[in-house]
């Protein structure tokens, strides 16, 4: 894939990420972003066929892997993170299509967001393309714990449970698939439960061990060092360059260029080739 120049990669997240003052805290270094930073991206509830969702032995976060096609005479139900088994579209579709999985889908996303995320995920995971589907949540009632975070800035409301409303219509309506990324769990088998991560239960009990007051969470701190050894490594590069004249545009070319990138990747506006 080509590097992005304009934020226009997206993202289907299903675990911590789906909190957004994870999501901040990975991407911009911190949970309260300045307003441009937050209204760059767009995020919406959404729903991945084909795939479920697991606890991992000794871990807070989830993995998802890909579910065998059910037989004809499943019951498989989708899986909305609350460990119930109760999906958008209810048990008939689920016999039909399979396992579920709700999450979060998030546009406006340029390479230097990958970047980090994929310094995030680590080497348990693999960057993959998948189909997610949005959900439309322009309905009233109450909210789903994954969607709490998104109220408020035009991204949806609603608890996107397949449930009916008074008025007898569906909740949670599916909108056209999107091509979008997504972090699939390639390390042993073993170290996934059977049982179904829930994200209630971490954002209740865990998620003050990745984003509390004064906590340094080491998956994040990784991400940092990472941008601050990027950022070392070029301003080497430039310090080498002004030392040995090798520079003849007097740092306004193409030092100057890759300065200014990584100075924008920091800010969160312009996207940095980076290794991803």
């Amino acid at each position: 894939m080509s590097p992005s120049t304009s934020g226009d990669r997206a993202a289907f997240f299903y675990g911590t990420l789906m909190s957004r003052k994870i999501l901040h805290r990975v991407l911009y270094g911190t949970t309260t972003p300045d307003p441009y930073q937050r209204d760059r991206l767009t995020i919406k509830p959404a729903i991945l066929y084909g795939y479920s969702r697991h606890k991992l032995r000794f871990a807070d976060y989830p993995a998802i892997i890909p579910a065998p096609a059910p037989s004809s005479s499943s019951t498989l139900s989708p899986s909305n993170g609350n460990g119930d088994g109760q999906g958008e579209h209810g048990e008939a579709e689920a016999e039909a299509e399979g396992p579920t999985v709700l999450g979060t889908l998030v546009t406006g996303l340029g390479d230097h967001d990958v970047f980090r995320l994929d310094i995030f995920e680590g080497d348990e995971y693999e960057r993959q393309m998948v189909t997610a589907y949005p959900l439309s949540m322009s309905y009233p009632g109450p909210k789903h714990s994954i969607l709490n975070d998104l109220e408020g800035n035009g991204h949806g409301n609603g608890n996107g449970n397949g449930n009916e409303n008074e008025n007898g219509g569906r909740r949670g309506a599916k909108e056209q698939g999107m091509q979008v990324e997504t972090y699939v769990w390639i390390e042993e088998r073993k170290r996934l439960e059977d049982s179904e991560w829930d994200f209630e239960e971490f954002v209740r009990e865990k998620m003050g061990r990745w984003v509390g007051e004064g906590v340094k969470n080491q998956d994040i701190e990784e991400v940092d060092e990472a941008v601050r050894a990027l950022q070392r490594e070029n301003e080497a590069i430039e310090a080498r360059k002004g030392g040995h004249g090798e520079d003849p545009t007097g740092g306004r070319g193409i030092g100057k260029e890759k300065s200014k990138k990584l100075e924008d990747m920091q800010a969160g506006q312009e996207p940095l080739k980076s290794a991803v």
